[in-house]
């Protein structure tokens, strides 16, 4: 009965010092708290040279300990309590180094720690939702971002199951900060992260390129579930890789991207975290090496490519397969590849060229054909701009039944980035086979989402008036409207409309 009770003492005695400890260090800064962990650690030491004495001795009476037995039971609590104020201060140093955020208390910190492991948020008073198997948690004021955000995932999900096969979102977590202050990371100047430990992604609602941060962290969870479903650790892929495939999943485009002066460095530093962001600096952007060798592996070998090479057991092995994908070791394939994405763009830069001189002597089939090669092989740039003139040459001869099929695709993609000039031109395409209440549609919808900064935003209401009248009893004041004030978009349609209507309401027009 006496051994329970000092058993028990110990252990309160050690839950109370841990937990003492534990609040006095996380409440201090890394310099202040790693003095007060050395005060208790050195408290810990004059216990733990007691109970050495008491080992040698055989008891340490003063204080109730008769035997042996007991005194050891003295020197694993010294030990252990000395274990635990030592990683107490080092994770302390650790938050303090990492967020380099001045003031952070010990609510703060122990939050931080809870959510780096545990599905616990990092912010207070949040609100609640699941859409579509997600977790959302956010603060009010931000449910339209859940929106948005449970949108585009959805809207996205096709092409990551089609990669990495289907998976169960109902462990996703999605916590959406309203700026950088509360976004608790330990890297500078990001917009979001995804924590693997309790699959988790961090974002802010006030991002301008929100939706690539979305997609890029939540490839980061797609390829994590992938591993997990294939039994294969995830530190087997190296790391360039895996952000590779969260930027270009992420649509970033590397038109904008200067290719001639892209620095590289050796993949293999690339591999692990910690040699990655120390990578970074001023004139180097491993993020950028990085998408443009995978941007490079999808131009040759399609999308396949990822979930192949996401198969290697270990790191070694993912250079073998891609050593015998490209055929180049490793060295050969840092030296090149920048060149050959470098020779790539020039091909399709030239292929535009011969476009543009067909379109503009009227050789209109000759830059259909090239064109449609373009799409075959370009990027999604590309592929964007052979469409805008795909939809232009059809237009100008009139082939408007094409030209709606055209947009019409195009419009289906939710990156489009020429939605609202699709939507007008689609309107006035609608108009010359006939169909009025598609035109209007499409009008109304261009309005709606037409920005301010836009050609026609001071104009569009009046496009809206006269498409309504068109499909009203004053369908004939609608089209003299248009012609009146002039409100098209392709001169060629002006064209083409006046002879319509020259059949459809003699001497009116």
């Amino acid at each position: 009965m006496k051994i329970f009770i000092k058993l028990s003492l110990f252990l309160i005695i050690f839950i109370t010092l841990s937990i003492v400890s534990f609040m006095v260090i996380f409440s201090l800064g890394m310099k202040s708290g790693a003095l007060v962990a050395v005060l208790f650690i050195f408290l810990c030491f004059v216990i733990f040279c007691f109970s050495i004495f008491g080992v040698v001795k055989g008891n340490l009476n003063f204080i109730k300990l008769r035997n042996r037995t007991q005194v050891i039971g003295l020197m694993i609590f010294s030990i252990c309590l000395t274990l635990f104020i030592g990683l107490a201060a080092f994770v302390n140093a650790t938050i303090e180094h990492g967020l380099e955020k001045s003031n952070l208390g010990l609510e703060a910190k122990t939050r931080f720690l809870a959510s780096s492991v545990f599905q616990a948020p990092t912010q207070k008073n949040l609100l609640k939702e699941e859409k579509s198997g997600i977790t959302y948690l956010f603060t009010s004021g931000n449910e339209e971002n859940i929106e948005k955000f449970d949108l585009l995932i959805k809207e996205e999900t096709a092409s990551f199951d089609t990669l990495f096969g289907n998976v169960d979102t109902d462990q996703l977590q999605i916590e959406v900060h309203n700026g950088s202050a509360s976004l608790s990371s330990t890297l500078e100047d990001v917009g979001g992260y995804y924590n693997a430990i309790n699959q988790t992604l961090h974002l802010r609602s006030n991002d301008d390129n929100w939706e690539n941060v979305l997609l890029h962290e939540y490839t980061h969870y797609r390829i994590d579930q992938f591993s997990e479903k294939q039994n294969l650790p995830l530190s087997r892929i190296p790391l360039w890789f895996q952000e590779g495939v969260s930027e270009l999943l992420g649509h970033t485009e590397s038109y904008g991207i200067d290719l001639e002066s892209v620095e590289v460095i050796d993949f293999h530093l690339l591999d692990s975290n910690n040699t990655f962001y120390q990578s970074r600096n001023e004139n180097y952007d491993a993020y950028i090496q990085s998408f443009l060798a995978v941007q490079f592996l999808v131009n040759d070998h399609g999308m396949k490519i990822i979930p192949e090479l996401m198969l290697s057991d270990t790191i070694n092995e993912f250079y073998q397969n891609l050593e015998a994908v490209t055929r180049k070791n490793s060295a050969e394939f840092q030296e090149t590849f920048i060149s050959d994405l470098i020779e790539d763009r020039e091909k399709v830069d030239e292929q535009f060229i011969l476009a543009f001189e067909a379109i503009n002597t009227k050789r209109y089939e000759q830059a259909e054909v090239i064109l449609k090669e373009i799409k075959e092989n370009g990027l999604k740039y590309d592929i964007e701009m052979a469409d805008e003139h795909l939809k232009t040459i059809y237009m100008d001869q009139g082939l408007y039944e094409k030209a709606i099929s055209l947009i019409e695709i195009k419009i289906s993609r939710d990156d489009n980035g020429f939605r609202t000039n699709d939507l007008l031109a689609l309107s006035e395409s609608y108009l010359l086979v006939g169909n009025s209440k598609k035109a209007l549609v499409s009008i109304e919808t261009a309005r709606d989402e037409m920005s301010a900064e836009h050609f026609f935003a001071q104009r569009i209401d009046k496009f809206v008036e006269a498409y309504q009248k068109i499909n009203s009893d004053k369908s004939l004041a609608g089209y003299k409207m248009l012609f009146e004030e002039e409100l098209f978009i392709n001169k060629m349609v002006q064209k083409d409309l006046n002879e319509k209507l020259l059949l459809d309401y003699p001497g009116e027009f």
